[in-house]
């Protein structure tokens, strides 16, 4: 009877290890998708800023072509 005891406590203390590894890992788990998500959304702003830098310097080229052909100075 002493032994059955003995190893239930054994099993039940393995268990609970194994569970608070589990909650462990799950919230490590949940810490890095977070954390990707917002790398991703920053590296996303980035990429759409650079975008948007080159675009405006193709339009303000296109306007000083514009501008230029208009008044009859050559660039």
């Amino acid at each position: 009877m002493m032994g059955i005891a003995l190893s239930q406590v054994i099993l039940e203390s393995k268990l609970a290890q194994y569970a608070s590894r589990f909650r462990a890992m799950s919230a490590a788990k949940d810490r890095a998708d977070e954390t990707f998500s917002e790398t991703r959304l920053n590296f996303n702003r980035a990429r759409r800023g650079l975008k948007d830098e080159r675009l405006k310097e193709i339009i303000n080229g296109m306007r000083k072509k514009t501008n230029a052909m208009t008044t009859g100075v050559t660039l």
